[in-house]
């Protein structure tokens, strides 16, 4: 797992704790999306249509931190982590450590003309998952 993380030597007990919370809210992210309506997801998800506030330099090495584990531990896990896991997983680390963030939903459509979603999560200019290709779709709705 040091690997996997780019984590030199032993893994800290609190990078341990991370790692475990980061599998859990991956895990219970994509239950909550197969099983519940969207109605049900929303309180997770907070207050509509209101941004996220600017990042001093101690959070924003958070918000690289819970990228990189969310991320990478995707990478490994038996489900699929689309951009919308992706955004409620970092969302609710985030928030369980105060930061606040706006995860961000918009369409658009591909090479087909067919429509499609994206997810992605922000704190003040800072794109924590999601932001690779955000420019191709249009905005809809967001949360903090």
């Amino acid at each position: 797992m040091n690997k996997l993380l780019k984590i030199p030597g032993k893994i800290k007990r609190a990078d341990k704790v991370f790692l475990a919370e980061t599998l859990l809210w991956l895990f219970t992210s994509r239950l909550m999306i197969w099983f519940l309506p969207f109605k049900a997801i929303k309180p997770f998800l907070g207050e509509h249509m209101k941004n996220s506030a600017l990042t001093d330099r101690k959070t924003l090495s958070q918000l690289r931190k819970t990228r990189n584990y969310v991320l990478k531990i995707g990478k490994f896990v038996p489900w699929k982590c689309t951009c919308y896991v992706d955004a409620i997983t970092a969302k609710q680390l985030l928030k369980r450590r105060k930061i606040q963030t706006t995860l961000y939903f918009g369409v658009g459509k591909d090479d087909k003309k067919k429509l499609i979603a994206h997810a992605w999560l922000q704190c003040g200019d800072i794109i924590v998952t999601g932001g690779d290709c955000r420019h191709n779709y249009k905005e809809v709705s967001y949360y903090t």
